[in-house]
C-alpha cells in the first residue's frame, strides 16, 4: 500500500491471528528490517488496504466471530481505535473483504456473507 512518496506500507497476520506492519521509507523499513509492529486484531481472513487521501490508511478484515473489523491510521491521531484494537462493522462474512475507495473520506467495503450474497458497506468520514 503506498499513500505518499517514498512510502511502502505492509501488512501481514501473524501465527497469533493478529495484524502486523512494517514500512519503507525511502531508505530504510521501519520499526527495523526484520522487526515488525503488532496492531492488534483476533482475525482470520487477509487484509484489504486502502488510503482515500494523503497521510490516511484504513485497514479491513474479517475477525474471528465473522464480523468485519477497521482500523485507521492518520498521523494527527495515530491508529484508531487505539494501537491494537480495532472497531467492528458489524456483519457475517463467509470470506475476506475488499475494500475500495474513489473519492476523499469515502470507503466501500465489500464480502459474501453466510448466506452467500454479497454484502456492502459505505464507511464516510466528516
Amino acid at each position: 500500500m503506498a499513500w505518499q512518496g517514498n512510502r511502502v506500507d505492509l501488512f501481514t497476520r501473524g501465527t497469533d491471528k493478529a495484524v502486523y506492519h512494517k514500512y519503507w521509507t525511502g531508505n530504510t523499513w521501519s520499526p527495523s528490517t526484520t522487526g515488525w509492529d503488532s496492531l492488534g486484531g483476533n482475525i482470520v481472513g487477509g487484509i484489504s488496504a486502502v488510503s482515500w487521501g494523503s497521510d490516511r490508511l484504513d485497514l479491513f478484515d474479517q475477525a474471528a466471530d465473522k464480523s468485519i473489523v477497521h482500523k485507521s491510521w492518520d498521523s494527527t491521531n495515530g491508529w484508531l481505535p487505539s494501537p491494537s484494537s480495532w472497531e467492528s462493522l458489524g456483519g457475517e462474512a463467509a470470506g475476506d473483504p475488499v475494500a475500495v475507495t474513489w473519492g476523499l473520506k469515502r470507503v466501500d467495503v465489500f464480502c459474501v456473507g453466510l448466506n452467500k450474497a454479497l454484502l456492502s458497506k459505505v464507511v464516510g468520514w466528516k
